[in-house]
Formats: C-alpha cells, structure tokens, sequence
C-alpha cells in the first residue's frame, strides 16, 4: 500500500512532468480517493486501470494532448517531507501525504 501511495502522490503532484494524459491523472486521482477511503482495493485499482487503458489504447500524453497543472505551488507535504521522517512509520508517512494531496486538490474543485 504505501508504493502505491508514494508513486500515486508524486504523480499526482508533478502533473506536468508524468507524461499522463489528463484522463490517466483524473482516474490516478479518484482510485487513490477511493483506496483511502476503504471503498476499493489495490486489486480493483489495477483491474481498473488495465481496463481503462486498454479501453483508452494508452495513459501517455502525446503532442496536442493537454498538459495538466493543477495550479498549486505549495503543498502541506511533499515527497521531501516524506523522505526527512525517514523509514520510521515511512507507511503512515505516505498516507498523510496521500491524505493531503487528496484534501488540496478536493478544495480546488469547489
């Protein structure tokens, strides 16, 4: 679970630099709500995302493609947070993270 956290936070917060379509984020960003929410697990998000991306025929942006930015320059955590706690609790650490990325971008869409 907290790979998953890691790897979804950091994508999440550098948009611009992934490479993912805006679809790919906005699904990256809506499985990691729903995985802290305890509505699906780390199974279903891969189901999810295999099918979608079959379905889509690719997750990459390619020329033309929009990029996102979600217009946010500072985050109440970062991957630099994560990694100065160190491996202590590093599992709890990325949930927080992933918590807060999920409570900024959620107060940007009201």
């Amino acid at each position: 679970m907290a790979h998953f956290y890691a790897v979804s936070s950091y994508n999440l917060q550098h948009p611009t630099g992934t490479g993912l379509t805006e679809d790919a984020l906005e699904g990256l960003r809506a499985a990691v709500e729903e995985v802290l929410d305890g509505a699906i697990t780390l199974e279903e998000v891969r189901r999810r995302g295999r099918r979608t991306a079959k379905a889509a025929g690719r997750v990459t942006r390619r020329g033309g493609d929009a990029v996102v930015n979600w217009g946010i320059r500072d985050w109440p955590i970062t991957v630099k947070d994560v990694c100065e706690a160190g491996l202590v609790d590093y599992a709890d650490q990325v949930e927080r993270w992933a918590r807060s990325i999920q409570e900024v971008l959620s107060a940007r869409k009201r």
